[in-house]
């Protein structure tokens, strides 16, 4: 292995965490965990990938579907 390729390797064990679950029960546990400890940013975007993939196995070809309701308040304009 190169310096380029080690130093990558390093940096991966040194991010990466992992586990092994012996049962379903303790799988869920340790994917709940996972989640929770997740920053929302990263809750935001799996969850969003989610929707897209769900509208692509849908087989649908408009815009994948987006928050039900406004997510801000609209106020009235008056000039």
């Amino acid at each position: 292995m190169d310096a380029n390729a080690r130093h990558r390797a390093d940096v991966r064990r040194a991010s990466w965490q992992g586990g092994v679950a012996r049962t379903f029960e303790e799988l869920e546990e340790k994917g709940l965990e996972f989640w929770r400890n997740a920053p929302p940013g990263a809750r935001l975007t799996a969850m969003w990938q989610l929707i897209v993939d769900a509208s692509a196995m849908e087989g649908t070809h408009g815009a994948p579907p987006g928050f039900q309701g406004s997510i801000v308040g609209i106020g009235r304009f008056e000039g």
